[in-house]
């Protein structure tokens, strides 16, 4: 799928207040960190690939529209892999996920793909996944097809 780069980021718990920065001082408008003296880092999708490790080039990622048919059928195959109903709490998904007896099969890459996109990539204090992103997954052999780091952005 081209995520693996997620299955080694090394998240340290003992820099708090060194993260606590970086989130205060980015500029979401901008795609930058603000430094001291008027500096600043501006943040581009080729160091979105390179903190990631997903993949950075190929088609643009357009959220769907209830009408898109690709989004339709992948949504009710969503539907189905959590007993008929959308899954409306992330938590959840983990829980699924990390079951020992869970194949991994299309399902379970899309789910995955969930979880990552709401987590690490489009992450809301909502828990309920934002699937609009989804239809990227009709066929999970070309996931890696899509843009993920200009979508991070």
């Amino acid at each position: 799928m081209g995520f693996g780069g997620f299955l080694h980021l090394d998240f340290s718990h003992n820099y708090p207040e060194f993260l606590a920065q970086l989130v205060l001082n980015f500029d979401a408008v901008g795609m930058k960190f603000k430094l001291d003296r008027n500096r600043s880092i501006n943040v581009k999708a080729a160091d979105v690939h390179m903190v990631y490790g997903i993949p950075s080039g190929g088609k643009e990622i357009v959220d769907a529209k209830n009408s898109n048919e690709d989004y339709k059928e992948v949504l009710n195959s969503y539907k189905r892999y959590h007993g008929g109903v959308l899954s409306n709490n992330v938590n959840k998904l983990v829980s699924k996920l990390a079951l020992v007896e869970s194949p991994l099969d299309d399902d379970w890459k899309r789910n995955f793909l969930v979880l990552v996109v709401n987590c690490c990539i489009k992450s809301i204090q909502n828990q309920q996944p934002y699937l609009r992103f989804l239809h990227t997954a009709i066929d999970v052999n070309r996931i890696s097809e899509y843009d993920w780091c200009s979508y991070t952005m």
